[in-house]
C-alpha cells in the first residue's frame, strides 16, 4: 500500500486515482532489485457461486519498461485460473478504469490481480478502488475500447 508519488518520474502514479496524495493505492514497484517477469499477486476471498459478480477498479501502468497487468478468476473447485482481462505496456500517465461482469459459475471463484514486471525499473503498476459486488455491472454505453479482439463485452 502506497500514498502519494511513487518517487520515480518515469513511472508510477503521483497520487491515487482521485489525485489525492493522502489516500492509499496498491502499488507493485518495478524496482531494479526485481527481475523481468517478477509478479505481485493479490487474491480475493472465495465468492459463492451462482450470481453475476461485477468487478470495477482503476489501474495505472505508466513507464517505458511496463510489463503486464492481468485479472484472472480462480475456480476454487478445480484450481484452474482463467485470464479474463489484461493490459500490456505503457497505458499513459493517467489512471484508467476497468469494469466487467464475471461469468456465472457453479463453483466458488476468487479474483486475482497479477502485476508482472516489465524489462526495466520503469515498470510500476498500481491499482485503486477495487470494488467487487454481487450483480451484473451497470450498462452505460457500448463499452468498446477497440484495443482487444473481444471489443464489445
Amino acid at each position: 500500500v502506497h500514498h502519494g508519488p511513487s518517487g520515480k518520474p518515469s513511472t508510477g502514479p503521483t497520487a491515487d486515482h482521485n489525485n489525492d496524495p493522502s489516500q492509499p493505492y496498491l502499488y507493485a514497484n518495478g524496482s531494479s532489485t526485481q527481475t523481468a517477469g517478477s509478479e505481485a499477486i493479490l487474491i480475493s476471498p472465495a465468492m459463492d457461486p451462482g450470481d453475476d459478480v461485477c468487478v470495477e477498479f482503476y489501474y495505472h501502468m505508466y513507464g517505458p519498461g511496463q510489463g503486464q497487468l492481468q485479472l484472472q478468476v480462480k475456480n476454487q473447485d478445480s484450481g484452474a485460473n482463467y485470464t479474463l482481462w489484461q493490459r500490456t505496456g505503457d497505458q499513459t500517465r493517467n489512471w484508467q478504469k476497468a469494469r466487467f461482469t464475471l461469468p456465472q459459475s457453479n463453483s466458488p471463484l476468487s479474483v486475482i490481480f497479477d502485476a508482472i514486471r516489465g524489462n526495466n525499473a520503469a515498470s510500476d503498476i498500481a491499482i485503486d478502488d477495487v470494488n467487487i459486488t454481487v450483480g451484473a455491472c451497470p450498462y452505460n454505453g457500448l463499452g468498446c475500447d477497440f484495443e482487444e479482439l473481444d471489443i464489445c463485452t
